[in-house]
C-alpha cells in the first residue's frame, strides 16, 4: 500500500512539473484561424475550383498548416458606412450612387447602414427590409461635424453579432479620422478577430485646403482594406454615360470578389498574443509558386479570442 501511494505521489509530481516547464498549449477552440481568400487571375477574374494543397502559408519563416478550404458564395452580410462629416461636403451624390449600387445589386447581400460623423447619425440593422436601407440612403443628412471613423467602425462591427465568413464593411469616407475615442490597435484586433473585411471608397476629391488628418485619409483607407483582406478604390466619375458605365463595371467586379472566395482554416505553429503577419502562396502542380495570380487575404492572423 505504501509503495502504491508513493507511486501516485511521484506521478502527480511529474504531471505538475511537465505542466509548469512544458510549452504552453493554446486553449480549446484557439488552435485554428478561419480566414477568407480571393484568388484572381491577371485580368482580375475570380479563380475557382482550387483544393487545399494548392495553398502554402507561413509566418516568420515557420510553415502554417492549411487544414481545409471551401468555396463560399451564399448570402453575404455587408454594413454600408457613409461618412456625413463636414469634410465630405459636396460628395452626397457619389455616396448615394455607391451605396445604392450595392444595396440593389443582383448579388445576394444582406445590408445594414451606418451614417456617421463625430457620432452615429443614423443606422439600420440587418433585420430591416431593403426598402428601409434605400430610404435612408436617398435622404442623407447635411454634412457637418468632425469624423470619428474608428468609433463608427466599432459600432458597425457590433452590428454583425457572431461572425460569419464574408462579413464586410462597405466604407464610403475621406478617411479623415480626428474624433474617435477608440484606439486604432483595438479596432485592428476586432476586425481581424471577427474576420471583417473593409472595402473602402475615397471621398476626398481634390480639395485645395485640407487638414493633416484629411491628407492622411486615403492612406488610412488603403491600410484598413489591405490589413483585412478587402480592397480600396479611388473612383473618378463625371456625368458622362461612359464614365458611369466604367464605374458600374468596376463595382460589379468588386461585388463578385465580396461574394465568391475561399474559406481557409489555418493552424499556427505556436500561439501568440498580438496579430501576426503571415504570407500565403498559391502553388502549381509541381509545388512551385504561381506568378500568374493575385491573392487577396488579411495580412495578419488574429490572436486567440481567449487571450
Amino acid at each position: 500500500m505504501f509503495l502504491k501511494r508513493q507511486l501516485i505521489v511521484f506521478a502527480l509530481f511529474l504531471l505538475c512539473v511537465s505542466s509548469i516547464s512544458g510549452p504552453a498549449q493554446p486553449p480549446v477552440g484557439c488552435q485554428r484561424r478561419v480566414t477568407t481568400v480571393n484568388v484572381l487571375d491577371h485580368e482580375g477574374n475570380v479563380i475557382t475550383g482550387l483544393g487545399t494543397t494548392a495553398f502554402r502559408a507561413e509566418s516568420g519563416g515557420r510553415p502554417l498548416k492549411v487544414l481545409s478550404n471551401f468555396e463560399a458564395n451564399p448570402s453575404r452580410r455587408v454594413v454600408i458606412m457613409v461618412d456625413v462629416s463636414g469634410s465630405t461636403i459636396n460628395t452626397g451624390d457619389l455616396a448615394r450612387l455607391l451605396a445604392g449600387s450595392l444595396a440593389t445589386s443582383e448579388r445576394k447581400f444582406r445590408t445594414a447602414v451606418v451614417l456617421f460623423s463625430e457620432q452615429i447619425v443614423a443606422s439600420v440593422d440587418f433585420t430591416r427590409p431593403t426598402e428601409d436601407v434605400l430610404n435612408m440612403l436617398t435622404k442623407l443628412p447635411e454634412n457637418k461635424g468632425r469624423t470619428a471613423l474608428f468609433d463608427a467602425l466599432k459600432y458597425a462591427a457590433d452590428l454583425f453579432g457572431p461572425p460569419l465568413p464574408g462579413d464586410s464593411v462597405y466604407l464610403i469616407s475621406d478617411g479623415g479620422e480626428n474624433r474617435s475615442k477608440a484606439k486604432p490597435g483595438d479596432i485592428e484586433n476586432e476586425l481581424l478577430t471577427k474576420g471583417i473585411r473593409i472595402y473602402s471608397f475615397n471621398l476626398a476629391g481634390n480639395r485645395v485646403f485640407s487638414t493633416e488628418e484629411e491628407r492622411q485619409g486615403p492612406a488610412l483607407l488603403k491600410d484598413l482594406a489591405s490589413l483585412t483582406g478587402g480592397m480600396a478604390l479611388d473612383l473618378e466619375m463625371n456625368s458622362s454615360k461612359a464614365s458611369r458605365e466604367r464605374v458600374a463595371a468596376k463595382l460589379q467586379r468588386l461585388y463578385r470578389e465580396m461574394t465568391d472566395f475561399y474559406v481557409l482554416q489555418i493552424e499556427p505553429s505556436a500561439e501568440f498574443r498580438k496579430p501576426q503577419r503571415w504570407d500565403l502562396e498559391l502553388l502549381d502542380s509541381q509545388g512551385r509558386k504561381r506568378q500568374d495570380v493575385r491573392l487577396i487575404y488579411p495580412r495578419k492572423l488574429a490572436p486567440c479570442l481567449s487571450h
